[in-house]
């Protein structure tokens, strides 16, 4: 089973409880050294792929409508598991051989409004998404199913994917990176116009003078 698989081979997903019901996720990223990604978090080279992340891991699973609105975390909707496997597709059977979570992608998440209480529930609920030819993501849902943001976004490996083991491969690895997630950013058809602007989703064009 896909529950099964996820947790106790690849421990990709360890849900504890914290003070005052906090429920942090911590994400594995089995291709790269550890040590290695934590270092890089904090250059500058990787602010390109974390402000694309900080966009496509929220809308992958939100209602982009314009009803519904952009800002976040308080106005924009998530989507039920059956909208978003419209969008989707159905989900599949995770295969770590085939999948690389991206460097720029934070190592502990934290899921928005999921009460210590539900965190067991989120493995059994979790699916992984295949978006052919560019990558994959893991949604968690709520009890409701409704998704839980933001998404987790995994990259599909190829010829030019290089692993992080040390600082020296940051460089090529933020190439194969962020092309990667430009690829993702269309695939979900998330607009190039959206930006995030004081903790909130924006369109940028909105506002300007038309000439």
């Amino acid at each position: 089973m896909f529950n099964r698989y996820l947790l106790c081979v690849f421990a990709l997903l360890l849900v504890t409880g914290r003070a005052l019901g906090v429920v942090r996720v911590v994400v594995d990223a089995p291709n790269d050294d550890t040590s290695v990604r934590q270092a890089v978090k904090e250059s500058p080279e990787v602010r390109e792929s974390m402000l694309l992340l900080s966009i496509i891991e929220p809308l992958a699973i939100a209602d982009r409508s314009r009803k519904s609105g952009l800002k976040f975390p308080n106005s924009y909707e998530a989507l039920s598991q059956k909208e978003l496997q419209k969008r989707l597709g159905s989900p599949i059977e995770w295969n770590s051989r085939k999948y690389a979570r991206p460097c720029a992608g934070q190592d502990i998440v934290f899921p928005l409004g999921v009460r210590a209480d539900e965190a067991g529930g989120l493995l059994e609920r979790a699916k992984f998404y295949e978006l052919k030819g560019v990558g994959g993501i893991l949604v968690l849902y709520s009890t409701d199913n409704v998704a839980v943001s933001p998404a987790i976004v995994y990259l599909e490996t190829n010829k030019g994917f290089v692993a992080l083991k040390g600082r020296d491969d940051l460089s090529k690895r933020l190439d194969w990176e962020g092309t990667k997630l430009r690829q993702l950013r269309k695939w979900l058809a998330i607009p190039e116009d959206v930006v995030m602007k004081d903790g909130e989703f924006v369109v940028a064009s909105e506002g300007k003078d038309e000439r």
